[in-house]
This record gives C-alpha cells, structure tokens and sequence, in this order.
C-alpha cells in the first residue's frame, strides 16, 4: 500500500499504534524534518507495540539504520547479526538453539523498527532499499 498516509499525534500513541497495526503489511516510514520528533515517534511507536501485544504479532526490535551497508550485507543478514550482538540472551544455544536470531527474522517473528538519524550516511537510506523492503510512508503533522 505504497503512498497511504496515516496520520497520528505521540500524545495519542494507541490510536497511532492501532491505525499502524491495520496496515497490510505493517511497513511505515515517518518523514519529517529535522527534529520534528521522528525518532521519538518510533520510540513511542515500540513501547505501545510492546505494551499490549497482540497473539502471534512480532517482536518491535528498535535499531539504528545508519550503520547498515546494504553493499555489504542483506538487510536480512545485518537484522540477524545486530540482534545476535545487541541480545546476548539469545546466544545461549542449549535454550535457544543454533542461530536463532537468523530464525526470528526469517521467520517473521521480529518487527524491525528502523531509526535512520537525519544526517544519515549516503550509503544507507530509502533509495538503497530493495523493492521488497521498502516501507509506506508516514508524515509527521
């Protein structure tokens, strides 16, 4: 659903949160200029996903995007390893098994919240997604 434009206000979280959760495919990208608030938005964005979860829905992971090098490594492969090093919980392979971070992700079961800091490095951003990963936008008011 490329082009639809949720609208939302961080003093009425749930209400962004359930408008989100609506979304087909749950993919956003909040636009904004530069301290409109974008990555407070996401935080808050977290914390309500968080807060009341929904049976089956994915896990909200909050990650800085800026350091991604999609010339480098999969957004896939760099989701995985991020997680692997920012949770050392999951490392732990008698309770969780070989490689579950892979598996989350390739599963479906972690909802990446990307964070792409207003200075971004040219190396990552919205023009170096592949098609199928490129979210729907949303504009802050």
């Amino acid at each position: 659903m490329v082009g639809r434009t949720l609208s939302g206000r961080s003093d009425d979280i749930r209400a962004f949160a359930e408008a989100f959760r609506a979304l087909p495919r749950r993919r956003l990208v909040i636009l904004g200029d530069p301290g409109a608030g974008k990555t407070a938005l996401a935080i808050l964005l977290v914390r309500e996903l968080l807060r009341a979860p929904e049976p089956g829905e994915p896990v909200p992971v909050l990650l800085d995007l800026a350091p991604w090098n999609p010339r480098k490594e999969t957004l896939l492969d760099w989701l995985a390893r991020r997680i692997h090093e920012d949770y050392p919980a999951l490392r732990n392979h008698e309770t969780y098994g070989r490689d579950p971070t892979r598996k989350l992700v390739a599963e479906g079961r972690i909802l990446p919240v990307l964070d792409a800091p207003t200075n971004s490095p040219p190396n990552c951003g919205p023009r170096r997604w592949p098609p199928s990963t490129t979210p729907s936008p949303y504009t802050a008011p």
